[in-house]
């Protein structure tokens, strides 16, 4: 299971600067996992991305054009992993 925290800060041109953090809540092992993230804005678009994420907890940015509506992590609980031992 995953969760997601973020800051954004707009930047002189306009766009917004996103750092993001994803955390591995469960139990036991950590996955080494392609994780899908929608970010979606406040003026309708949604931009999806996919990160690579190795580790409990793992702190990502990204620029995106407009204000972020909400983070959705893993849609559907869609994502490729594979357990690391």
């Amino acid at each position: 299971m995953y969760r997601s925290r973020y800051s954004s800060l707009k930047q002189p041109d306009n766009q917004f600067s996103i750092q993001c953090t994803i955390t591995q809540e469960q139990d036991g092992r950590i996955f080494k996992a392609m994780v899908p993230i929608h970010f979606e804005l406040k003026d309708g678009t949604t931009i999806e991305k996919v990160i690579w994420n190795t580790t409990r907890y793992h702190t990502f940015k990204v620029i995106v054009p407009a204000e972020v509506k909400q983070i959705v992590v893993a849609p559907g609980f869609s994502v490729y992993c594979e357990i690391i031992s």
